[in-house]
């Protein structure tokens, strides 16, 4: 049961995949769904703190090593920084309906 649940919890950390692969994949594993679901959930947050902290750092070696990825970078922030109001103005709301 562990080895499962480590498995969904993995599998819920692939950008693609997420919790649309990982709960079924689970549940094919033999966890109960909610057993499931929480595997999925926790696996898909474990990389939110990293991507927050490092960013940066990322976007500024795509630019020093890529220029077309630099170029990509400068329109993803850009895009952000368009968007900055609408989400200071409904954070608490956006959050609570996300």
């Amino acid at each position: 049961m562990i080895k499962s649940f480590f498995w969904v919890l993995l599998l819920s950390m692939v950008p693609v995949l997420e919790l649309r692969a990982a709960i079924p994949v689970g549940c094919s594993l033999g966890l109960a769904p909610w057993e499931c679901a929480l595997a999925a959930i926790i696996g898909n947050l474990i990389p939110v703190p990293f991507i927050i902290l490092f960013i940066r750092k990322v976007f500024d070696f795509l630019r020093k090593h890529w220029p077309r990825m630099g170029q990509v970078v400068d329109r993803m922030e850009q895009k952000a920084e368009n968007k900055k109001p609408l989400v200071q103005k409904y954070a608490i709301w956006g959050l609570v309906l996300l």
